[in-house]
């Protein structure tokens, strides 16, 4: 199975929260995993804040960039594709996605992923909405 991970549930790989170990068990399921490009800059923002909010130390920080780029060893990472952009631009039309998160659904819907992991309940929504199967990482309340 072809899994692409938006950033949102690649994360869970390297912070503890609720669906982590679900993650690490469907990472060893698939035949192909991809993430976009965007998910290096997305998750050093998201451990940024972290940081800032002194929620994980340097030390941490530090680990967690060193294990992401070991993993991008082995999974495939993808580059915006024109094709995808002008996907996103339809979302964008049409739906409330902001611009980062309708280029993951449309970077996994160009890869022709068979499963889109993510955490973000809109994501998962147009994703649904454009014929993806979707494993959400998230919550699910409000």
């Amino acid at each position: 199975m072809r899994i692409y991970f938006d950033t949102s549930a690649f994360a869970k790989r390297y912070i503890q929260e609720p669906g982590s170990d679900e993650l690490d068990k469907l990472l060893e399921t698939a035949t192909g995993a991809a993430v976009s490009i965007l998910c290096y800059p997305e998750l050093m923002s998201a451990l940024g804040r972290r940081f800032r909010c002194e929620e994980i130390s340097q030390q941490d920080f530090d680990s967690i960039e060193s294990q992401f780029l070991q993993d991008l060893q082995d999974i495939e990472v993808i580059q915006i594709h024109p094709s995808a952009v002008f996907r996103a631009i339809g979302y964008l039309k049409s739906t409330s996605l902001k611009t980062l998160d309708a280029l993951h659904v449309a970077s996994a819907s160009v890869w022709e992923a068979d499963l889109f992991a993510t955490g973000d309940k809109k994501q998962m929504a147009v994703a649904q909405e454009v014929g993806l199967p979707v494993w959400f990482t998230g919550e699910e309340t409000d």
